[in-house]
């Protein structure tokens, strides 16, 4: 039971575009493992964010893996 709480959050204001800039090495690399090729658009400025830098990135990974999965 102890492994399955909650950990802390740090909810700060972010910025969208980091927050992808910093995966996109890692989603470049899953994309040309699967001979998908990745286009990245991003809006400047992009309005902030509200939430955990760390657990926002994972979960930009995770939805691309699972998009990719799709393919």
């Amino acid at each position: 039971r102890g492994a399955a709480r909650a950990l802390p959050q740090k909810t700060t204001s972010l910025d969208p575009n980091a927050l992808i800039r910093a995966v996109q090495p890692l989603l470049e690399s899953l994309s040309a493992q699967q001979n998908v090729r990745l286009v990245v658009e991003l809006r400047t400025p992009a309005p902030p964010v509200m939430g955990d830098a760390d657990r926002l990135q994972a979960l930009l990974v995770l939805l691309f893996g699972s998009a990719l999965d799709t393919v």
